[in-house]
């Protein structure tokens, strides 16, 4: 029988962010029949993997996997306040600008809502106080 881990399929490498970006730039590879379609999943697994290595960046993709349900919770919110931006972004028609601005004010202000929210009301003491605490 064969087995092989995770990464030894997929090796954490910083050269698959470029071939991704080469790999994105083609139409053809984005229909989900194309070969490129599959190197372009391996490349973005790749080099998630080589970013998720580094402390800095694996700490903050840590943190927000552990407050993604915040993001959820709270992101309709702010993407409701950012609608008023538009009219000031129209010099972008392809709308990367408001992308970027909306999704950077939506992440943390649903993490600062969240947080300013549980410290207030005094719950995420009580949270934190029964973690790891077992049940007999």
């Amino acid at each position: 029988h064969l087995s092989a881990g995770f990464t030894s399929v997929f090796r954490p490498t910083i050269l698959a962010l470029p071939c991704l970006i080469l790999l994105a730039l083609y139409p053809s590879n984005l229909s989900t029949d194309a070969v490129g379609s599959l190197l372009i999943i391996y490349c973005a697994i790749s080099s998630c993997l080589f970013i998720y290595r580094d402390n800095k960046a694996g700490r903050f993709v840590a943190y927000l996997g552990h407050h993604s349900l915040t993001l959820y919770l709270y992101s309709p919110i702010f993407t409701f306040a950012c609608k008023p931006l538009v009219p000031f972004l129209s010099f972008d028609p392809s709308g990367i600008v408001f992308l970027i601005l909306s999704l950077s004010i939506c992440t943390i202000g649903s993490l600062l809502t969240h947080q300013l929210i549980l410290y207030a009301v005094h719950i995420l003491r009580t949270f934190t106080k029964h973690i790891g605490k077992r049940t007999h």
